[in-house]
């Protein structure tokens, strides 16, 4: 591209005439979704107005200009083996025919080359490519001028796309005229899809074909991004052009109609504790992908499930209120706290089982099946490592150091209670009295430690040498959520197991003993309160002739019965969870508003810029609505460790809400309604900052949840042991027993909650219409294969003149030849 601009409205590579150009197209041959339904020709976001400029756009690329016109492009650079830079770019191991590329880049093979030209060979080499593969070019500089933009299209009622479909064994939807002569099948009547247990019609999905062209449904938006970059998969390496600083980010163009669409219903701010439909995930499906589509699919059907929780919760709240205004009988209020505590987990079993039907039927209605096999590799795998021994102690080495961080994370911990414990008692013997300074210090030591595993949880990932992006993902996010999730629990593990053995009181005399766990009752206290004390074991007297209080103590120690079980540890949990919960949700509001401060400042600091190189008195040309996607790429994309979120972190997030829920819900029996109100809030909140702030991801497919499917499976039984554990060890009557006997009853109601959550699952029937529908689908798929007749080789003829198989022997059938049988 040396001496010439990226501005490629009409010209064709090789003066080919069958080039499809950016004039020859009409508004009738796009799609809808790519014109602006309002015809003012701007979007307005945060107050700014930005024009329009996405038509003809499916991807689009951000190229730095040089730093002569003000880009950041050093022209004077040498580059040092500039034939093996350009080698990682074009030569494909999925395409042979793309190490022709490098014929023409031998003279890269000389040396070192200066930074202009390699960008310009590299780039012309793009530009090429592009070029022959008949796609809908242009460019136009940013508004600063330190940038160009090129925006790349499909004819999507062209014959280019249904080549490149036909081309990759693109897998697409038929359509509804495909049924018209399909017979009838059970209590279908024929003629048309079947619909699954939802009302939805289940379309038939195969490799696309140019010959049933017309049986296909239309290309999608998603369908044109998808092809676009497999096409440019076979040929270059994006990453490594990115990589390389040829071109600073890519990214999908937003489609205006569809994102209005989102932004007015499923992420409209003022529906914000209104229940998600399940409607607007099949419209999130069009515009971000399956992969964005299923994560948000589950957080409505979680959202759902936790609302039937909310009103017993609610008003199990109310009774605990009700009952300790009236002093009611501390057995009603147990037995009703502990029934709810396992409706929850007797309900989590039967969610996570109703989930894998319901997302069976989605992924059959989206043509999910089996996709993996259909996702591309990664650009960074290696296929010489498969079944090697560095990739085995790859692997081992990655989970050897999950173990590690484990013990090191608790070690951590316990060593500063420990330092704690020690100056506690050169104070007077108060191990359980908790500082301003030891929360500051635990707080810093849990967010240092869980930064730093989210930085070396990459770098394990990236050592795995997973194939596609879908190993990749759930490599990572079991990687993370190990840790992660441990390191959330373990503060409220720590208070509901731990604490009643670590934070002791001890003093050498029981009045002050007294004083210190119970000041406000210290005064109405007598002798008599306490021997109470004493035979209850609620004081203990050690061998030194000192006066003991577990971690873990009576909130009305006098009464025959605490009314609740009301104990230091259950209110510390009961307000720990409560605000965690409400910090989750500062915490997103402010992850929200950083982006968005931050795009909004670089983009005033771009106008200022644009500004002051235009005369006085002229204004200088609108922000585009791509220049605004390209800013909020490059500080808020969708991607691991950004400000714009990322799949793994999301889903992260939400479950971490939902699994102290499970753990915690005999204790906090008002936990589910702060958890149903906190992911309601999640919900839009994600909503909003997906359509608004974070740029449009690549559509990624996906056959489900993937790894957060087994994981949530395996957090209800770790729920279960939570709970159990909980009423055993820390809840009257129970406790007061002994430790074989608490034993032997955690081992009893352990395997009789386990056998209660399975008996949930097992009473959700399975989704019977499942291959129902398949087997329909591949009779329509085998009816429209239309085989000529097999071909008749001379080696491969045979004679079949003695081969007999009628019901009389020829033998009989010639003697009584001419005899007439009645």
């Amino acid at each position: 591209m040396a001496g010439r601009d990226v501005k490629i409205n009409d010209q064709h590579s090789d003066g080919d005439p069958d080039a499809v150009s950016y004039g020859e197209l009409s508004a009738d041959d796009l799609d809808d979704d790519d014109m602006d339904d309002e015809g003012d020709g701007y979007w307005y976001i945060f107050g700014m107005r930005c024009k329009i400029d996405v038509d003809h756009c499916a991807l689009c690329f951000v190229f730095p200009r040089g730093r002569a016109v003000g880009g950041v492009v050093d022209e004077q650079q040498m580059v040092e083996d500039p034939y093996e830079k350009a080698k990682r770019i074009f030569d494909r191991p999925m395409n042979v025919a793309s190490k022709v590329t490098m014929f023409s880049l031998s003279e890269f093979q000389t040396g070192p080359v200066s930074m202009v030209d390699y960008q310009e060979k590299v780039r012309t080499k793009f530009m090429d490519l592009l070029m022959r593969s008949h796609l809908i070019l242009s460019s136009f500089d940013s508004i600063d001028g330190d940038e160009v933009f090129l925006k790349v299209g499909l004819n999507r009622h062209g014959s280019i796309i249904k080549e490149l479909a036909e081309r990759y064994k693109y897998h697409m939807p038929y359509c509804a005229e495909a049924y018209e002569h399909m017979p009838p099948w059970g209590n279908l009547g024929g003629g048309a899809p079947m619909k699954n247990h939802s009302g939805h019609f289940v379309y038939a999905y195969d490799n696309f074909s140019t010959t049933n062209a017309a049986l296909f449904q239309p290309f999608r938006d998603i369908d044109e991004i998808r092809l676009i970059l497999m096409r440019l998969d076979r040929w270059v390496n994006l990453h490594e052009m990115m990589r390389q600083k040829v071109f600073i980010g890519y990214f999908p163009a937003i489609s205006p109609r569809l994102l209005r669409r989102l932004c007015n219903t499923w992420a409209n701010p003022y529906r914000l504790l209104s229940l998600p439909r399940k409607s607007p995930e099949f419209e999130v499906r069009e515009y971000f992908g399956e992969e964005v589509a299923f994560f948000f699919l589950w957080m409505s059907f979680a959202i759902w499930a936790l609302a039937v929780l909310f009103i017993p919760s609610l008003a199990i709240y109310i009774f605990r209120k009700v009952c300790v205004e009236m002093s009611a009988s501390p057995r009603t209020t147990r037995i009703v706290q502990k029934s709810f505590g396992c409706m929850v987990l007797f309900g989590a079993g039967g969610f996570s089982r109703s989930w894998k039907h319901y997302a069976a039927r989605v992924k059959q209605m989206w043509g999910m099946e089996h996709y993996e096999y259909r996702d591309p590799p990664l650009s960074s795998y290696n296929p010489y490592l498969e079944g090697t021994y560095s990739l085995w102690c790859r692997k081992f080495v990655g989970n050897f150091v999950i173990c590690i961080y484990l013990v090191l994370y608790i070690n951590v911990l316990i060593g500063l209670e420990w330092v704690k414990a020690g100056n506690s008692e050169n104070d007077g013997g108060d191990t359980s009295s908790t500082s301003e300074w030891d929360v500051l210090l635990l707080t810093a030591v849990v967010r240092i430690l869980s930064l730093a595993w989210s930085y070396i949880a990459k770098i394990i990932v990236k050592l795995q040498n997973h194939r596609t992006r879908s190993e990749y993902r759930d490599g990572l996010a079991f990687t993370l959520a190990v840790v992660k999730v441990f390191i959330a629990l373990w503060p409220f593990l720590r208070i509901s197991f731990v604490k009643n053995f670590q934070d002791h009181r001890c003093y050498s005399d029981m009045q002050v003993l007294v004083q210190k766990t119970w000041p406000n009752l210290a005064a109405t206290m007598d002798s008599s309160h306490y021997a109470l004390l004493m035979g209850r074991s609620i004081i203990t007297q050690t061998a030194g002739n000192r006066f003991c209080v577990a971690g873990c103590f009576l909130l009305e120690p006098i009464n025959p019965e605490d009314t609740f079980d009301r104990t230091n540890c259950s209110e510390e949990l009961r307000q720990t969870l409560q605000t965690y919960y409400l910090y989750d949700q500062v915490l997103t509001v402010i992850f929200l508003c950083v982006p968005v401060v931050r795009t909004m400042w670089s983009i005033n600091q771009e106008m200022k810029i644009a500004a002051s190189k235009v005369p006085e008195g002229v204004k200088p040309p609108p922000y585009s609505l791509l220049q605004y996607q390209a800013k909020c790429y490059q500080g808020s994309p969708y991607k691991y460790g950004s400000w714009g979120g990322s799949y793994t972190e999301d889903f992260l997030q939400v479950i971490i809400g939902f699994v102290l829920m499970m753990c915690f819900a005999i204790v906090v029996p008002g936990l589910c309604c702060i958890a149903f109100v906190g992911m309601l809030l999640l919900y839009r909140l994600f909503a909003f900052r997906m359509t608004r702030v974070t740029c449009r991801p690549l559509p990624m497919g996906a056959e489900g949840i993937g790894f957060w499917e087994s994981f949530i499976s395996a957090c209800v039984y770790l729920a279960i042991l939570i709970n159990v554990g909980i009423a055993i060890f820390n809840s009257w009557p129970l406790k007061g027993m002994d430790e074989e006997d608490q034993l032997e009853w955690f081992i009893i109601s352990e395997h009789s909650l386990f056998a209660i959550s399975l008996a949930a699952g097992f009473l959700v029937p399975s989704p019977s219409e499942i291959p129902v529908i398949q087997k329909y689908n591949d009779i329509l798929l085998a009816s429209l294969v239309n085989y000529p007749p097999l071909p008749s080789p001379a080696s491969e003829r045979y004679d079949y003149s003695q081969v007999d198989v009628s019901l009389r022997p020829r033998s009989k059938r010639s003697s009584s030849a001419g005899v007439a049988l009645w």
